[in-house]
């Protein structure tokens, strides 16, 4: 018989918090898509894109009590101008810059801007390598007062690879890099290691079994040293569905990196869905923990993530229901090995059904709290169907609007000779995936048949919370699976179809 050790529930009251300012608001405009959000002095600054013929990019003030101060619109000559993704809008003192992408006569050309603190254009860079290829870039940051780093994707005749461009911005001059294998790889991510080298996260489809599989995309991860030179790469996911790239990354103060996305797997109803997934590398780029995170609809992800001075990490994602089709936000405070200490959902409208809710970026804020940004898309008929959406929080994740209790949930196990395995999916048919509900090390996986002989074995190295077995040529039947370590265990069982 199981027994429960010990479920901590710890009351947190600050007496900031009773102060802290929070809202959830909506603003409309032309179709908006935001991806971007900082926090200046005294405001907060949004950047998205928006438009009906003719797309453009704007910037938002907005100051700390929600109210909508300035928004102004960057426009070229009637040309559609794109923003990248969520990093792809910075900060650097009294300026701004971003990188993104417009029309060109190829396909798409990369462009870089500087704004000033009244968001008026200082420099625009549009970067076309030749007539042949095209260029769009996702994410950015800037070295110092002169360089900034862009990473995208550049296409040749329908192969992209990887790209990562150093921009001299009082020379007007640049160098780039191309990474990744002979088919599609697409670079999001950038960040700048503490030896001076990046590391450049994104998507690959060139490490698909076959041809065939090309459209099954995986995680892709490329070391470079300062100049851009590759010296190490690796790529994550589940080799048979598309895992649709790393879409959040963040250097942790250990010298390690956080990394996060999706992971998908076909369930027992015949339908491809996924679970949020997060994994913390050492500096050595070594697997340190890797967790999913299941959010309760079909499709799950983490799409930003961010290391506090603590250890403690912080991630946005959403869920979604791909029937009714509906999305929410999720908001997680994990532990330092990835542990749910708590979450938060948030949605703008009580509906449950064609109200797709996103937030993409977040902050955190002077108070504790957090200030994120993204959009709200309503397909019910009963509002503007696109508007911008920025939510504000307290240093608990609660926004005033939806439901936040006070409580975290700091431990809750079985007892210490007992671990809980869930089994997904099951019946199964080509994966199977072994879950724990804490990390697992030097651990032993081992599937028996119903007449007790063993036809697989695995042994856990690394610290995980999930293993994925390869079961297509296990014949049909029941299977017992046991887990083992120091001091626990574990079993359950699996039908094979």
């Amino acid at each position: 018989m199981r027994t429960f050790l010990l479920i901590i529930l710890l009351f947190y009251f600050f007496s900031g918090n009773t102060q802290t300012i929070k809202f959830n608001k909506l603003y409309i405009d032309t179709y908006p898509d935001v991806r971007n959000i900082e926090f200046s002095d005294t405001s907060y600054i949004t950047m998205g894109c928006g438009g009906d013929d003719s797309i453009y990019v704007f910037v938002c003030n907005i100051d700390l009590n929600g109210n909508l101060n300035k928004k102004s619109y960057l426009k070229k000559n009637n040309i559609n101008l794109y923003h990248g993704l969520t990093d792809s809008f910075q900060k650097k003192n009294n300026s701004y810059f971003f990188s993104g992408s417009q029309p060109s006569y190829n396909g798409y050309s990369g462009v870089l801007v500087g704004l000033d603190n009244n968001f008026d254009t200082l420099w625009y860079k549009e970067i076309l390598f030749d007539t042949t290829s095209s260029c769009i870039f996702y994410g950015t940051f800037m070295i110092n007062e002169d360089t900034i780093i862009s990473i995208g994707a550049t296409d040749y005749l329908g192969n992209s690879d990887f790209i990562l461009v150093k921009y001299f911005i009082d020379s007007n001059s640049y160098e780039y890099n191309t990474f990744g294998g002979n088919l599609t790889d697409y670079g999001y991510k950038v960040v700048k290691t503490k030896n001076n080298e990046f590391l450049l996260g994104g998507l690959s489809k060139s490490f698909s079994p076959s041809v065939a599989d090309a459209y099954k995309g995986e995680w892709y991860l490329v070391k470079t040293d300062y100049s851009g030179t590759q010296i190490w790469q690796n790529h994550y996911g589940n080799p048979v569905y598309d895992d649709g790239g790393i879409l959040g990354m963040f250097a942790t103060k250990d010298s390690g990196f956080i990394i996060s996305g999706a992971y998908s797997y076909f369930n027992s109803s015949s339908s491809i869905i996924s679970k949020a997934r997060i994994i913390k590398l050492n500096k050595y780029l070594q697997i340190v923990w890797d967790r999913q995170y299941d959010f309760g609809l079909d499709q799950s992800y983490i799409n930003e993530v961010y290391e506090d001075s603590t250890g403690n990490i912080f991630a946005l994602g959403a869920t979604i229901d791909n029937t009714l089709w509906f999305a929410k936000t999720v908001f997680l405070k994990l532990n330092p090995t990835g542990d749910i200490i708590w979450k938060r959902e948030y949605k703008i409208s009580t509906d449950t059904s064609d109200v797709l809710s996103y937030l993409g970026d977040f902050e955190q804020t002077p108070d504790g709290g957090f200030i994120m940004a993204g959009t709200v898309y309503f397909y019910n008929g009963t509002q503007p169907n696109q508007q911008m959406w920025v939510v504000k929080t307290d240093s608990l994740g609660c926004d005033g609007v939806n439901e936040c209790d006070t409580f975290q949930v700091l431990i809750e196990r079985q007892n210490e000779n007992q671990i809980n395995l869930f089994l997904f999916p099951n019946p199964v048919k080509n994966f199977i995936s072994v879950n724990f509900k804490n990390n697992l090390f030097d651990a032993s996986i081992t599937i028996c048949n119903i007449y007790g002989q063993i036809v697989y074995e695995e042994c856990i190295q690394q610290n995980t919370n999930h293993s994925e077995i390869f079961c297509e040529e296990f014949p049909a039947g029941m299977y017992l699976v046991k887990v083992r370590g120091k001091g626990y265990d574990g079993i359950g069982g699996f039908i094979k179809y």
